[in-house]
């Protein structure tokens, strides 16, 4: 924290992404005149028009096969301790009630310690809208972390089934109080 607040202060101007984030760092010091907040979101447009990506052909799955997927930086630790719950958690749960069942994880630096017979790494996609259409259902297992989950927003806009831990959708009554 004191190497973030020294770099603050060491540059021009200072970009946060939420108003949150910018009033945690007047808090620590930083001038507020220094701050520009530009908040982050979602083009709806790259989400409204699905295009056709067969990701369980391409994996040689069972069409029939119920797609999990989850993305981000997954050197990220909180998103490396989501990949965890997944492969050690919900899929050896799930394979009782849902044997079909795969997961998709999207994203650069996988963490292949958690490689499970129904689990693929796609690494960094293309097209992570056309990855996002292909899942049945979208995952936000984070445990930990702080700020906006966009994946959470680009699940949304897709229009698709979201399971989520309440830290990994802490953010959301804001964004909606904000919206409304």
């Amino acid at each position: 924290r004191e190497l973030e607040r020294l770099a603050c202060l060491a540059v021009d101007d200072v970009i946060t992404v939420s108003a949150d984030d910018r009033a945690r760092l007047v808090t620590a010091g930083i001038p507020p005149e220094k701050i520009t907040v530009i908040p982050h979101g979602v083009s709806l447009a790259a989400y409204t028009t699905p295009r056709p990506l067969d990701l369980r052909w391409s994996l040689g799955l069972d069409p029939d096969a119920e797609l999990l997927f989850f993305h981000g930086t997954l050197h990220y630790w909180p998103n490396t301790l989501a990949v965890r719950f997944i492969a050690e958690e919900l899929l050896p749960r799930l394979a009782k009630l849902r044997p079909k069942a795969h997961a998709v994880i999207a994203g650069l630096s996988p963490p292949r310690a958690y490689e499970h017979e129904k689990l693929t790494f796609l690494g960094p996609v293309n097209d992570l809208p056309a990855a996002i259409h292909a899942a049945d259902v979208c995952l936000c297992p984070v445990p930990s972390g702080g700020g906006t989950r966009m994946k959470l927003l680009e699940y949304f806009a897709a229009g698709k089934a979201t399971v989520s831990f309440t830290k990994g959708a802490e953010a959301l009554p804001k964004l909606v109080q904000k919206n409304a």
